[in-house]
This record gives C-alpha cells, structure tokens and sequence, in this order.
C-alpha cells in the first residue's frame, strides 16, 4: 500500500489544467485529524451562528432582569394663578391676588426579588401670593415619605415577581448547553469527513499500484507474444484488465474528491483557489489490534453519558425551566393580597432664597406620619390564571416527557456504538487474514505464471482478489475508526472549544486505544 508519488500528482495538475501557469492549482498536504478538528473549532459558520443564538438568549435574560431595575425620577415645576377676587372688585380698584408655587421632587422605585416594593420620595415646594404689587413671604414646605408595597399570598410574591426571570436565567444555562452540543456534533461531522476522505485516499493509492501493475503485466504479456512465448489472447485479456482498473482509478479518484470537499466544508475552508491535495503515507492508519478491554465497561460508559452529554443536560434545564414557569403560575391562582404603607414627615419654613427654600427639611418638624391599607385583587372565576396553569403544566409534562425519551436515546445509542466498535474489531481481524492469504495466493500464482503452469487470467484474477481484500481492509479500518468516534461523541467526550487539550483524544480517534505499543 503506497501513496501517490508526487510527480504523479504534478502530471495529473498539468493533465487536468494544460493552460496552468502562475495561477495554478496549487499542491497542499491535507490536514492532520487535529488540525483538522482545531479548523472547525475555529472557522465553522454554524459554530459562530450557535453562538450568537446563545448571546440572543444572554440578552433576553438580561431584558427580563430589567423588570426588577430601580427607577429615580424627578420633577421640577411652577404654576402662577390668579384667584380669591370678585370680577367686579377687579374691575373698580383694579386689584388681585397672583398665586405663585414652585414645586421640586424626587423619587426612586424598587422592586425586590421576593415582591417587596420601596418607593422613597421627597418634595419640596415653596408658595407666595402677589396682591396688589405686594408680595407676601414665601411658605416653604418640605415632604419626606417612604411608600411600601408587599404582597401577602403567592409565596410573599417571590415566584410572581421574579418566576420569568429564574426561567430565563435557566434558559442561558439550556443555551449554553445546546451550543456545547452543537460543536461537538459538528467535531463529529468533521471526524468522520476526515476518515472517509484518508480512507479514499488509500483506495486510489491501492487502484494506482493496481494500474501500475496491469501496466507492468500488460508491456511484460506484450513482450512474450511478440517472442510467441504466450498466446495472444491473454495479451487482450491483460489490457483489458488494465482498462477496468483505470475506470475503478479514476471512479476513486472522484470520490476522493467530493470527499476532500466535504472535509473542507466542516473545516470551514473557503475554497477560494483550486487545489490538489497530496496525502502522505504517514497519515494512513495502521492499526495493530489487541483487544476491545480499553474501551471501558459498557456501564460506566454509559454512566458517563448520562453524566456529561451536554444535549441531555440541556433537556433536563428544559424541565427545570418549565417547572419554574409552573410553579409561578401555581402562585398566582391565590388572590393578589398586599399591604401598603407609607411613612414620612412635613417641614415648613418662612423665608426667601434658596437656604430658606430647603429649611424646611428639618424645620418646624412636629413628628412623623403614617398610613397602612390592605388590598386585594382577585378574579371571581379566574380563567385566565387557571389557563395559564393549565398551559404549564402540560408544557411540565413535555419537557419531562422529551428528557426521559432522551435518555432511553442515549442509552441505547451507548450501547450500539460500544457493540459496533466490538464488532468492527471482530471484522477487521478477519480482513487482514484475508489480505495475508490473498498476498500468499497471488505470489503463488505468479510463480506458477512464470512456470508456466498458469494463465494470465488466473494471475489476474488472483491480483483482484488482492485488491479487493485491500480495499476490504481500508473499509474496515475505517469502519474502526469511526466507530470510535461515535463512541465518543455518543458518551459526550468530544472537544467543544479551541483551547480543551486534545492530544490524547486524538490518540484515541486514530485508534491508539486499540493499537499495540
């Protein structure tokens, strides 16, 4: 099994693109799995769209918290009246009395998370009256107040203040968690793209050494008929042997091209120049089988599913979320009972300038005052609130019902992914016996060839059986490898971000765990 020999490479590119000069496409070595993982990671637009999916479910939740910002406002203000004269008293001294108020206030309004609301104020307000051209001394005034509302029922109003908040809170943890998810999906995706597109690599370096052979087969026959030392039919059989293998070459060779590109795509490359891509005999596999036992016990594999598998993580936040709903909308089936109340004091001064304005903050203070009233609100049948739980609990009772399905999926698929790497082993072993008896039998057959004791067509016959053993073995192998990588990606184990150490993964993707030392 050989690669391609790079002056082969170079006269496929000037085959394919006769015209090429300066711009031509342009002979690269594919990726390592690693790098191509670590390209993914990096470069992948689904990757950067999950993400901004779960910036958008960021900036809901910190919408939602919004509810519970303080609120400061303020108010300045002056009216002017003319009041307390006759019209007719008007009309003969000519005389009025022009009211003047100026009123500033401030306030601020907070909503606790448990349905406690401050509301502290203070107004400060100052009036004079003109009457005839006289003005009088202004009366300042000043009002300090504390307004309280709490709610009595529906847990002291927590979940009603705040159940959409938790609830939204939860559902980043859900997104972030199904983003997790996403990569990984996609790591896996670029996994098996990688395997497949080495494996077709190796199948068109197998056909090429195959063409190579019928080549040699064919000038050798060619040679031997022209001596009349083998009849000519078996010249006609070798070159249409070496005909067939071309067309299984060049079939290969498409393959391995769409398999290159699909690569590319879970790389995120842009695929802006055309190019060839050369892959060393290095990178194929070689697995050296032992046995299954590095794999672990199927049960703490599974436990190990069930712990980490971020999709099933995000089901169960799903389930807390809803419950959060639920309950909220539990609570507000009880009346809206709430006590309010306010305490505060009045300052009063005389006197004009602004020192005078705001004396009555602490002048002529008689004492504090007060107030407390209890309300409620309640619907006489309450529909809409038993709707709205109704809707909860039957959206409870999905999320529960979608997080155990999820579970049984996991379950299982842990369970076929350890089988079919089990099995995958079993069928490899067999195929490099095969190859090994098939490598025997051709040799043999040639010899007997050379003796004359055999046909062209038996050598050509056993040289396919070769082939097609090789092949078999490439298709093996790579069933290996992606069994294992769906085994990781099955119990969760798959990398989700660029800077997560993954050498030692990737020693287990390549087989390592199942290899010799």
């Amino acid at each position: 099994m050989t690669s391609l020999p790079r002056h082969f490479i170079v006269c496929l590119a000037m085959f394919l693109w006769p015209n090429a000069s300066l711009g031509a496409p342009k002979i690269r070595t594919a990726p390592t799995l690693q790098e191509a993982i670590e390209s993914t990671l990096q470069m992948h637009p689904e990757l950067q769209i999950n993400q901004g999916q779960e910036e958008l479910v960021r900036a809901a939740a910190l919408m939602e918290r919004s509810r519970l910002d303080g609120v400061l406002s303020g108010v300045v203000g002056h009216s002017y009246a003319i009041s307390g004269n006759s019209e007719a008293l008007v009309a003969t001294s000519g005389a009025s009395t022009a009211l003047h108020a100026t009123e500033f206030n401030v306030g601020y309004s907070q909503q606790l998370p448990w349905g406690l609301t401050l509301t502290p104020g203070m107004t400060v307000g100052r009036t004079h009256s003109l009457y005839d051209g006289l003005e009088s001394t202004p009366w300042n005034t000043t009002d300090v107040s504390v307004h309280l509302r709490q709610p009595l029922l529906r847990g002291r109003g927590r979940l009603g203040t705040v159940g959409q908040l938790l609830a939204a809170d939860q559902a980043v943890v859900a997104a972030g968690l199904t983003r997790t998810h996403g990569t990984q999906a996609r790591v896996y995706s670029t996994i098996e793209n990688y395997w497949v597109f080495i494996a077709a690599s190796q199948r068109v370096s197998i056909l090429f050494a195959s063409v190579q052979f019928n080549e040699k087969l064919t000038s050798d026959m060619s040679e031997l008929v022209e001596a009349d030392l083998r009849p000519r039919n078996e010249l006609v059989q070798a070159k249409a042997s070496l005909s067939s293998a071309r067309a299984i070459l060049e079939q290969a060779r498409a393959i391995q091209f769409a398999s290159w590109q699909a690569l590319g795509l879970d790389m995120g490359l842009r695929f802006q120049k055309e190019e060839i891509v050369s892959v060393p005999e290095r990178f194929y596999p070689k697995l050296s089988l032992s046995s299954a036992s590095h794999l672990g016990a199927l049960e703490s594999l599974i436990k190990q599913a069930m712990k980490t598998r971020p999709d099933l993580q995000a089901t169960h936040q799903q389930v807390k979320i809803q419950r959060t709903l639920r309950d909220a909308a539990k609570r507000n089936l009880a009346p809206n009972l709430a006590l309010e109340a306010h305490v505060g004091y009045t300052g009063t001064s005389e006197g004009k300038g602004a020192a005078s304005y705001f004396q009555s903050l602490y002048a002529n203070v008689q004492g504090l005052n007060g107030g407390a009233s209890v309300h409620l609100d309640f619907p006489a049948q309450n529909r809409q609130r038993r709707a709205s739980l109704a809707q909860r609990e039957a959206e409870l009772r999905m999320a529960e019902t979608t997080a155990y399905d999820q579970s049984r999926w996991v379950r299982s698929n842990v369970r076929q992914a350890y089988q079919q790497v089990v099995s995958n082993l079993v069928a490899y072993r067999a195929v490099l016996d095969s190859v090994s008896r098939q490598s025997e039998a051709v040799e043999a057959e040639r010899l007997k060839w050379l003796e004359g004791m055999s046909t062209i067509i038996d050598v050509v016959f056993t040289q396919n059986q070769l082939i097609q053993a090789r092949l078999a073995q490439v298709d093996a192998q790579t069933s290996v490898l992606l069994s294992i990588a769906r085994l990781k990606y099955e119990t969760g184990a798959l990398p989700s971000e660029k800077d997560e150490e993954i050498d030692e993964l990737i020693e287990h993707l390549s087989g390592g765990v199942l290899v010799n030392p």
